[in-house]
């Protein structure tokens, strides 16, 4: 049994190999934007809102987990994931790469651009290190399709990539970024992201703070009717939206692949991994 991130070259490769069983899977984990709110510039939610309206996620998506998973969907809610039955999507015209909207809310806002298509407030140029796993062939694919599309709306990108150790183990907790690309791998439970997105919380690594989010997850985690529940989530995800405390990407897909003479293998596509029934695993008879 493999279970490797899934790359394309790789997907074909065992999909090639006799003998041997494999599927891609959308599951609770999502790969997503994190903003470091605290870098002069990214304090600014006009600034934020402009880097989601100008990034065009669907191609960056067609670039990527697209091309060997016809599955693949762009996600517009942080709390819930598509296939999810609580899921609505709740990002309106972000992520769909429009560079006049963007421009507009950088222009509204006080910036200017410079000679060189940047723009910049009080002498300061809007110009910002983009950080994710070096070795990932996807997520340095996500990179570069960043720093073009925001190129496009007057902000410049510089690649500043870590191995998964020390943007993991140093980067991300220390609050040494300015925008990452990386993977929430969630559970079931919508009340998980309270530390993700509260002031404070453990996982909140851009320090990201709303006294109205900090409220309506408190409300949240207290009521006892699912449907309610759901809807104040759904609302929860309006907000983040509105304050733009991260964008959401894609659902990130698993890859498992086994020999043919095994059975009862089946990836659960959620921080539970391939595992859940290892007992039940055996040779086909």
């Amino acid at each position: 049994v493999i279970y490797p991130p899934p790359q394309r070259d790789r997907v074909a490769a065992v999909k090639a190999i006799p003998g041997v069983k494999s599927t891609t899977s959308f599951g609770l984990a999502f790969e997503h934007l994190d903003f470091n709110v605290k870098k002069p510039g990214l304090d600014d939610v006009a600034v934020r809102k402009a880097i989601a309206s100008g990034l065009d996620i669907d191609s960056m998506l067609r670039r990527t987990v697209g091309q060997f998973s016809d599955k693949a969907q762009v996600l517009g809610n942080r709390i819930y994931v598509n296939n999810q039955k609580e899921y609505q999507d709740n990002r309106g015209a972000y992520g769909k790469g429009d560079a006049t909207a963007a421009k507009k809310l950088l222009t509204d806002a006080g910036y200017a651009a410079g000679a060189d298509g940047i723009f910049a407030k009080n002498g300061k140029k809007l110009s910002f290190r983009f950080s994710t796993t070096a070795g990932n062939a996807l997520r340095e694919t996500q990179g570069e399709l960043f720093k073009a599309q925001m190129k496009l709306i007057g902000i410049d990108i510089k690649i500043d990539n870590s191995a998964a150790d020390v943007l993991f183990g140093k980067r991300l907790p220390a609050g040494d970024f300015d925008i990452a690309d990386f993977a929430w791998v969630a559970t079931p439970f919508a009340t998980s992201n309270k530390s993700i997105y509260s002031t404070g919380g453990g996982q909140n690594y851009g320090k990201f703070s709303s006294p109205a989010v900090d409220a309506a997850f408190n409300d949240a985690v207290a009521l006892l009717d699912e449907s309610k529940r759901t809807a104040k989530f759904n609302d929860i995800d309006k907000l983040l939206w509105d304050e733009m405390a991260t964008i959401p990407l894609y659902q990130k897909p698993t890859f498992i692949a086994f020999s043919d003479k095994y059975a009862n293998i089946v990836d659960n596509a959620s921080s539970t991994g391939p595992f859940w029934n290892v007992g039940e695993w055996g040779l086909k008879k």
